[in-house]
């Protein structure tokens, strides 16, 4: 008997979407709450998280739109669970909502993923840095 995961039909497909933008509007919501807190790299580390499930809502998305199932371990699945294939979605795949769009261009891909990576983690991780641990969930905003 298999243990892996079904396929994720077309048929589902408008009830992911729906939870995802549902997932990603507690996130943003939460996120606010933790910056008006002062909190803010927590605040933009949920900031992205909520990002990730609007590009799993896009991913879903076109999977509906081209009438397609997402098979187990097949690319668009893995594509589906990929954090920066969710972070880069939106840029990727705006043509769905804006017809015409132009494509995105790789090194345009690389600065969205190079700027979600430092603030997810760096809100719920010590991380070291020359050799030197540094934590970034005590940093503060300057006020005027």
């Amino acid at each position: 008997m298999s243990t892996d995961p079904p396929d994720i039909r077309h048929s589902d497909c408008p009830r992911g979407i729906r939870l995802s933008m549902q997932t990603a509007a507690e996130l943003i919501r939460d996120s606010y709450v933790l910056y008006k807190a002062r909190s803010y790299p927590r605040a933009f580390s949920l900031l992205v998280l909520g990002h990730e499930e609007i590009g799993k809502a896009i991913l879903l998305a076109k999977a509906y739109k081209n009438r397609s199932t997402i098979k187990y371990s097949g690319p668009e699945w893995k594509e589906l669970f990929n954090h920066q294939a969710k972070q880069t979605a939106w840029a990727k795949y705006r043509s769905i909502f804006y017809p015409g769009a132009p494509p995105p261009s790789k090194g345009q891909l690389g600065i969205i993923v190079k700027m979600h990576k430092p603030l997810k983690e760096g809100g719920f991780y010590t991380a070291w840095v020359r050799k030197r641990p540094v934590s970034y969930t005590h940093l503060t905003l300057p006020t005027n």
